[in-house]
């Protein structure tokens, strides 16, 4: 990727098209997000409703102008701006176009690389052929295109992840293995249309997320997300690997396969390929497949 600025604590050009086509409306919020390799600040800093284009004319006869600023806070984090996209109020979502900004404010020219570290800025304005709609939403994704974050063109309070509905759970159960036992905390229960990318995206349209919490108890119990599954109103199990759920949480959130020994815990999700319907159940299962803890939705 080419980048506008890869600097120790600025960025490129701060004029985000404000005398190109209409005056930018400040906004300047951010949000942290985490790819797994790397966190970031991102920082939606305004919106030009109509942006004029660079001497091109926009398919859909407007451009909308966002000037974003990226800055490293751990790690390395992906900031190729092909990752951040226009999503209509429709759902249907734009890339940038290269062309219709610019040298002086594009996010993307001079050359540098995809991935900025801690205390490292980029800063620039993208262009987008869309109409302007106050539903429509910036938002930022990581490698897999999975929504990171989304800013609402209107102004309103941008949102972690994809803005999904979350329900807190807060249940715990105690769960046995041969011969070791953890409490298992069902934390919270959400839904997700998951990934924009074609391959990826959930087979059934929907994803259900659960997060939990295991804490051992006695011996060693043993950890796995294949031991979490999603039980559906007929008695159908829906594991990880069904459909496109383990495309379904971010790396950096999964939950990890691990040993607990007595007083350690571990906090992770796991995403099943399927919508939500009354009725259904959040088990763990040990090794044979026998329910262990049954957490009603």
């Amino acid at each position: 990727m080419t980048v506008a600025a890869l600097t120790a604590g600025c960025g490129g050009s701060s004029s985000g098209g404000s005398d190109a086509g209409g005056p930018a409306r400040q906004l300047n919020q951010s949000l942290t997000l985490d790819q797994g390799e790397g966190t970031a600040l991102v920082t939606l800093v305004s919106v030009t409703e109509s942006y004029k284009g660079d001497g091109v004319t926009a398919k859909s006869g407007n451009f909308v102008g966002a000037q974003l600023k990226i800055e490293g806070k751990s790690g390395t984090f992906n900031a190729n701006p092909l990752y951040v996209l226009l999503k209509k109020a429709n759902g249907e979502t734009v890339k940038y176009d290269a062309l219709a900004v610019p040298s002086a404010e594009k996010f993307a020219s001079g050359s540098g690389p995809d991935e900025i570290s801690a205390g490292q800025t980029m800063q620039g304005t993208l262009a987008f052929d869309a109409p302007y709609e106050p539903q429509s939403s910036i938002v930022v994704t990581d490698t897999l295109s999975r929504i990171l974050g989304v800013w609402p063109l209107s102004g309103d309070k941008p949102t972690q992840g994809d803005g999904s509905d979350k329900r807190e759970i807060n249940q715990t159960k105690t769960s046995k293995q041969s011969d070791a036992s953890a409490d298992v905390t069902l934390v919270s229960v959400s839904e997700s249309t998951g990934s924009l990318d074609e391959v990826t995206k959930p087979e059934s349209g929907h994803l259900v997320i659960a997060e939990l919490t295991f804490k051992g108890n006695s011996g060693e119990y043993h950890v796995s997300s294949l031991y979490v599954k999603l039980k559906k109103p007929d008695g159908t199990m829906i594991d990880e690997t069904d459909g496109n759920g383990s495309y379904g949480v971010a790396k950096a959130e999964e939950l990890p396969l691990d040993d607990l020994a007595a007083g350690k815990t571990v906090t992770g999700k796991v995403a099943f390929d399927a919508p939500l319907e009354p009725g259904s159940h959040i088990v763990i299962t040990d090794t044979s497949d026998k329910v262990t803890a049954d957490f009603s939705l």
